[in-house]
């Protein structure tokens, strides 16, 4: 189950990627879009590299306390708490866009 609730993540990302890059360079100056390209994708490997540690971090210390209560269980639990913290974090993006993002304007543009 937990398997098939990541392959339906990876995908959503992997569909949410060429957009967002598309929109992301979109508000920079043409000369830089490679630049800018080049830039996102560093920042994207680097903070899922970041994340990966973080969520397998998680995964091991609740597997780690709860070992008493839940047992050989215990490492289901942890990736399920772990889903538990993406899912929060992809919430919390959500409103951060929600909020942040304002169609028609250009609020990031800066000139070079």
């Amino acid at each position: 189950m937990a398997a098939g609730y990541n392959v339906v993540r990876c995908v959503a990302i992997g569909c949410l990627m060429m957009p967002l890059i598309t929109w992301g360079t979109s508000y920079v100056e043409g000369a830089l879009v490679a630049d800018a390209t080049a830039l996102l994708t560093s920042l994207r490997t680097i903070a899922g590299a970041i994340g990966s540690a973080v969520f397998v971090g998680i995964m091991s210390l609740v597997e780690e306390r709860s070992a008493s209560v839940y047992g050989t269980a215990a490492g289901m639990h942890g990736l399920n708490v772990t889903f538990g913290c993406m899912a929060a974090g992809t919430v919390i993006l959500l409103l951060i866009a929600g909020v942040g993002v304002r169609t028609g304007q250009e609020i990031y543009k800066t000139d070079f």
